[in-house]
């Protein structure tokens, strides 16, 4: 049976703590089944989901703590499981791209949250466009809707909140 962890850390950009986690677990033979690894400015941030055998999952908690302890990085380290889900639903991605401007991601979360609808994943990042100079965001999400909800209407809902915010938006099923 396998034991599973999440690692979140920030890093300097050229630390290079990335390639050192994946080559730890590889060397422990644990699995990494989810890992996100982005520049945040002059800063690196790494979040990452492996499972392996209990005794290499601790001999990397081990590992990982003395890599961040030597690097002056802290390391979060959490034993977790699976996500499991008490009923059916439908993954949908969202895509939006308008003008960057305070409060739009808040609007769309807060949309979602009113109507229970998990956030999946979430991903965004502000651009200056090449022709213009003008500054856009992007934002891309996975969300899951229950089977029980009424997804045209819930789409329509969407569209009139992106209409009203000036947002360019796209609310679809995933697609394999």
């Amino acid at each position: 049976m396998n034991t599973y962890l999440v690692i979140t850390c920030i890093a300097d950009y050229d630390a290079g703590i990335g390639n050192s986690i994946c080559d730890m677990a590889s060397k422990l033979d644990c699995s990494i089944l989810q890992c996100d690894m982005s520049a945040l400015g002059q800063e690196y941030g790494i979040m990452a989901m492996l499972s392996g055998p209990w005794n290499a999952i601790a001999k990397l908690e081990t590992q990982l703590a003395q890599l961040g302890k030597k690097h002056g990085i802290p390391m979060q380290l959490k034993r977790t499981q699976p996500k499991t889900y008490q009923q059916n639903f439908i993954p949908y991605n969202v895509a939006i791209i308008a003008l960057d401007s305070p409060g739009v991601i808040f609007r769309i979360n807060k949309f979602f949250n009113e109507k229970s609808i998990y956030i999946n994943e979430l991903s965004t990042y502000s651009y200056v466009t090449h022709q213009t100079q003008t500054q856009l965001f992007s934002l891309n999400m996975t969300v899951l809707i229950s089977t029980d909800s009424h997804i045209p209407e819930l789409r329509e809902e969407f569209i009139e909140l992106c209409d009203e915010l000036n947002l360019d938006a796209i609310m679809e099923p995933e697609k394999s």
